[in-house]
């Protein structure tokens, strides 16, 4: 699975706009308070399609940079279960073919 972007919402669409708004009015920080915790609730989502049990073993290839360079990256990346988390291609080449049976070294 990859996932090529975080899942935020669009900020124009009306009803999200509304929300941004009343939480500004508020005092509140509309990002941090309305779009990531939104965000990381898709994200989970889709993660949980690929992996469901402990048992299952899948891949998913995260490629939006945002994920490493932002502060609440690594709040998203927490929001999901225990995994090993590959940065190599060629360590995720090797877990791949032991996956498979393959002897990868």
């Amino acid at each position: 699975m990859v996932i090529s972007k975080l899942p935020f919402a669009v900020p124009d669409n009306p009803l999200v706009e509304a929300r941004l708004e009343y939480l500004a009015s508020e005092g509140k920080d509309p990002f941090t308070g309305y779009q990531v915790p939104q965000a990381i609730i898709m994200f989970k989502q889709g993660f949980g399609r690929l992996i469901r049990h402990r048992r299952d073993l899948g891949i998913v290839a995260i490629l939006d940079p945002r994920v490493r360079t932002r502060g609440y990256g690594r709040t998203f990346l927490n929001s999901l279960p225990p995994c090993r988390e590959v940065r190599d291609i060629e360590e995720l080449a090797r877990l791949y073919g032991k996956w498979r049976g393959e002897d990868r070294g």
